[in-house]
């Protein structure tokens, strides 16, 4: 019915397998990645590494694109 409401044309119980089976590790993948990166961070934050050491990432894993930033220092307000 779902398929039917946006325009998608309906598929076989095959197809849908087919389908999810490329999903489901790609999205685990993706989720071990982003894990692995904000341990890592986390243990630079609690090893008390000094900014410049710290990485703002950028990842399309379809591509495959690796991109890494390094974060501005936050504004410091007087008062708070």
């Amino acid at each position: 019915i779902r398929a039917l409401t946006y325009g998608i044309k309906p598929a076989d119980e095959m197809e849908t397998r087919k389908v999810s089976g490329n999903i489901v590790p790609a999205m685990i993948t993706t989720t071990s990645l982003v894990s692995a990166l904000s341990c890592i961070e986390l243990i630079k934050l609690v090893l008390k590494a000094p900014l410049r050491s710290h990485k703002n990432a950028f990842v399309n894993l379809a591509l495959p694109f690796f991109a890494f930033t390094s974060p501005l220092p936050a504004e410091e307000y007087r008062g708070l």
